[in-house]
């Protein structure tokens, strides 16, 4: 994005190392991503958590795809690809506009294509965008991300759930039914609602029991 920056001067160069030692099977780099508030004055947490940078380091596809498959584990613009990267899974999708990015990761991952990771920050990234939940591009681009993401949860995570671990396949429906389901009924099926009147609705839906 615009307002995303290279972490510091060696950024460029630690993934060009890294490529450079482990030669052409190598195809996907990622970092340490800093976030940042949308004026890029003040950090606000680091991607990828904690508890998921072992299995990172481990570079089990399976296991990746598992995690990936319910969470985004390494921010985009942490990653540095060999060029023609996209290709080894049929290219990117147009089905998607705003969230290319996650699906083709899912299809690498199947294909066993890991990425290698560094314990670096490499970028500074913008709390600003879509997929930080603002909406200061209008709530229809804010709409049509969130229809994207169950598209891709549709078609590259749930053909494919018994590959997921028991435990993430609980926290995958966890986070569909309480996390997914609710942003997109409050956000744009009450719509424009004031919050006595959102809570109101939601006193007679039956979908607040499965939240």
């Amino acid at each position: 994005g615009a307002d995303d920056e290279l972490y510091d001067s060696s950024v460029l160069s630690s993934f060009a190392s890294v490529f450079s030692a482990k030669g052409s099977n190598l195809w996907w780099v990622c970092g340490l991503t800093s976030m940042i508030t949308p004026d890029m004055k003040s950090y606000v947490k680091s991607y990828p958590e904690n508890m998921d940078i072992p299995i990172l380091k481990r570079r089990n596809a399976k296991e990746l795809f598992s995690l990936w498959s319910r969470k985004s584990i390494v921010a985009t613009p942490a990653m540095c690809f060999r060029k023609g990267i996209a290709e080894l899974v049929g290219g990117y999708s147009d089905n998607y506009t705003y969230i290319e990015d996650w699906p083709l990761f899912l299809k690498l991952l199947r294909k066993g294509i890991t990425p290698y990771y560094i314990h670096k920050y490499t970028v500074k990234h913008s709390m600003g965008g879509i997929s930080n939940y603002n909406s200061a591009n209008g709530s229809l681009v804010r709409k049509k991300f969130l229809e994207e993401k169950y598209h891709m949860f549709k078609t590259e995570v749930e053909p494919y759930f018994d590959c997921l671990s028991p435990y993430d396949q609980r926290q995958y429906r966890i986070y569909m039914d309480r996390w997914m389901d609710r942003i997109y009924t409050m956000e744009y099926i009450y719509g424009p609602s004031t919050y006595k009147q959102k809570l109101s609705m939601l006193l007679t839906d039956f979908r607040v029991f499965k939240w």
